[in-house]
Order: C-alpha cells, then sequence, then structure tokens
C-alpha cells in the first residue's frame, strides 16, 4: 500500500536479529458469521493483511480505542506479558475512518474516528485533541504513558503506524503528533485522498470466500472521480508519511 523501504540505522542494529511482528486493528465490529455483505466486510480487512504479511508474523483484533490498542501493542511486543519470544514492531495498521474538517468553507485539518481512552465522548480525534492529550496525558490516561514506555525497545525506524483512512494524511500535523507519541520512533503513514476496500467472494457470505480483496484511492479532482489502484506511481503519491 504504497509502503516504502526503510534503511536501518546504527541505533537500530540491535533490532536486525530479533523477529517482527506486524499488528492490525479494525474500529468496526466483527460478526462471525457474517450475514449481510456489511458484516463481511471486516473479514475482508483480516483476509486482506494475513495476505500481505502472509510471509511474516501478523496479528488482527477488533479496537476503536486508541489507549487499547497502545496496550494491545504492549502485550504483543512485550515478552514478559505475552510469555513469548521478544518481537519487534513491523508494521501497525489502524483501520478506522477519516474525514476532513472545514472552517470558513476551507479545508483546516483532518481527524480521525477512535477515542482516544474508553471514557471519551467523542470518537474523533483531532490534532488539537490529540495534542491536547499528550500535554496531559499523565493526568488523563497514565497507562498509555506507561506501555508506550515499555515497549520503546521494540520500535525502532524500520517499524511503521499506517492510518488506513480516508484524508487522515492531509494533515501532516497529524501524523506527526503520533510520532511524538510514539517516542518518535516510527514513520507514520496516511492517505490525503479517500480509500477504500473493495473485495470479490463465492457466495455463501457465512463462508467467507474470497476471489479478491484490494484497496483503492479515489481521486475526487478527475472528471467523474479517478480510481488509483494500489501499487501504482498515481496511488504511491497520495501516500503521505512522517517524518
Amino acid at each position: 500500500m504504497g509502503d516504502d523501504k526503510k534503511t536501518s540505522t546504527g541505533g537500530d542494529k540491535k533490532f536486525q536479529e530479533l523477529p517482527r511482528k506486524n499488528i492490525t486493528f479494525s474500529a468496526f465490529p466483527l460478526k462471525d458469521p457474517p450475514k449481510t455483505k456489511p458484516e463481511l466486510w471486516n473479514h475482508a480487512v483480516e483476509y486482506y493483511f494475513n495476505e500481505k504479511y502472509s510471509d511474516s508474523i501478523h496479528v488482527f483484533r477488533i479496537s476503536n480505542i486508541f489507549s487499547e490498542i497502545i496496550s494491545y501493542l504492549d502485550g504483543e511486543l512485550n515478552p514478559t506479558i505475552s510469555g513469548e519470544k521478544p518481537y519487534v514492531l513491523g508494521d501497525l495498521n489502524i483501520f478506522t475512518h477519516g474525514r476532513q474538517v472545514k472552517k470558513a468553507g476551507k479545508f483546516a485539518s483532518t481527524e480521525f474516528n477512535l477515542k482516544f481512552t474508553a471514557h471519551d465522548k467523542d470518537n474523533w480525534v483531532s490534532a488539537e485533541a490529540l495534542e491536547g492529550y499528550l500535554d496531559d496525558w499523565l493526568k488523563i490516561s497514565p497507562s498509555i504513558r506507561w506501555n508506550l514506555q515499555s515497549i520503546k525497545d521494540r520500535l525502532d525506524s524500520k517499524s511503521t503506524i499506517w492510518f488506513r483512512g480516508c484524508n487522515i494524511g492531509k494533515y501532516k500535523k497529524i501524523l506527526k503528533l503520533v510520532h511524538e507519541m510514539f517516542l518518535e520512533k516510527p514513520k507514520v503513514c496516511g492517505y490525503d485522498l479517500r480509500v477504500w476496500l473493495s473485495y470479490e467472494y463465492n457466495p455463501p457470505i457465512a463462508v467467507k470466500d474470497f476471489k479478491s480483496v484490494s484497496v483503492a484511492l479515489l481521486d475526487p479532482t478527475r472528471k467523474k472521480g479517478k480510481i488509483l489502484k494500489e501499487g501504482t506511481p498515481e496511488f504511491n503519491k497520495h501516500v503521505v508519511c512522517y517524518p
């Protein structure tokens, strides 16, 4: 999905011999067995990333709470919690909604559809809200800070956090803030266009027999909107990363 290869720095050498674990979170409920096409969608997300990481370690989970994602991440990477050997984070995929925020009719910023903590009433997090959390998160959620400190040695310059949602990469500040949250180690990426998952399957739905699953972007600046296929240069130029 536009993932670029990153070179390791001298400081990362101690991680090179450790296996990497890729983790995907979807913010939407999972119905199993699915009975409708919308219920099948989340299984398509899991199928897609299992295929993407078929030659490596991959874990799929459901969560729409940012602090919960960080806690799960600690559990997957930290050997004192998992009881497994230590892992370094490969890709962290967060599959959620994103939306543009406009002021005076003009684009101002973006938000992603994740609660920061379980106590939040608003499901949407803006860059401004995220910045506020980072300024005072020891008071708001000390467990987040503890979890991040716990996994800091499981993150390096090859680790990448992907926000797989519409327009989240359109406002680079939000990517920068997530990079700061994760101790300025992983790269953080998103798209600056609408993104969706398309799939074909063999009925019945409950069997979850997919023929194909793919990701595409929609460029609304083109007449009738042009679909940009994953892996093409046109698609890749709409992948935005920090740093």
